[in-house]
């Protein structure tokens, strides 16, 4: 049987900065590429560790962030209402 190997990609500079969601301490980002892809970067530890490894950046703060892009782009807002806490 014949392994395939695959290529890494080269890294891409970023166009566009689509949107910023700040946390408390770290601000997560969404970056539109020049292939068209999206890509999620966030100023915390884990996040940069896991780029010096070659891996994508992952984080809970990008976890966040992509939940209250997914919720925006369902209802069509740009801000989310909270609801009191009981």
């Amino acid at each position: 049987m014949r392994l395939k190997l695959f290529r890494r990609r080269p890294a891409e500079e970023p166009i566009t900065i689509v949107a910023t969601y700040p946390f408390s301490r770290r601000t997560a980002q969404m970056l539109l590429l020049s292939d068209g892809r999206v890509r999620w970067t966030c100023d915390c530890d884990t996040a940069v560790r896991s780029t010096r490894r070659n891996l994508p950046p992952w984080c809970k703060h990008i976890e966040k962030a992509s939940a209250k892009r997914s919720v925006e782009r369902l209802f069509g807002e740009t801000r989310v209402l909270r609801l009191p806490r009981h």
